[in-house]
């Protein structure tokens, strides 16, 4: 048994996909692996990984030639400065779905602390794409509460227990 495991190359059955919803849409291609894979133990199932499967992944997300959601990215080039705020976004999503209930109002706290001043250490560095994308993956985060965080939770997803990464 594993924590999680990727969806690019998941074995999912059938009825454990029914009963737990599937992935969380509002990770897109980033962290869904290790949200599903936590709501899948949650629900009393396995997660298990084959060390001698061989899968292959173009990985286009990842490198910012995909626009998740809007078909292809204009861009031909790999770049994973593209897909970083979605990425970071799912970081912090995680983050935020791993943390127990007494603690979620500190973290919520941290996190609002810890997002400008990632930006201001990227912007120091002269990135500042990444250091918008630290500041609206933050946004995005603190904007939706809900029981579970993820906008539009089923009730699956808002389990009182919540796991711990």
């Amino acid at each position: 048994d594993t924590l999680a495991v990727g969806l690019a190359g998941a074995l999912v059955r059938r009825d454990v996909w029914h009963a737990t919803g599937g992935p969380d849409p509002a990770l897109g291609p980033f962290g869904d692996g290790l949200e599903f894979s936590r709501r899948v133990r949650l629900a009393g199932y396995r997660v298990v990984v084959e060390p001698s499967a061989v899968v292959y992944h173009a990985r286009a997300s990842y490198q910012g030639q995909r626009a998740y959601g809007h078909g292809r990215a204009d861009a031909t080039e790999p770049d994973v400065a593209r897909s970083y705020a979605a990425r970071r976004k799912a970081q912090l999503y995680n983050w935020i779905l791993a943390t127990p209930a007494w603690l979620l109002p500190l973290q919520l706290l941290w996190l609002l602390v810890l997002a400008p001043l990632r930006a201001v250490a990227r912007f120091t560095g002269k990135d500042m794409a990444r250091a918008r994308a630290e500041l609206s993956a933050g946004a995005a985060v603190l904007s939706r509460p809900t029981c579970g965080w993820p906008a539009g939770a089923a009730p699956a997803r808002c389990n009182a227990s919540r796991p711990r990464a």
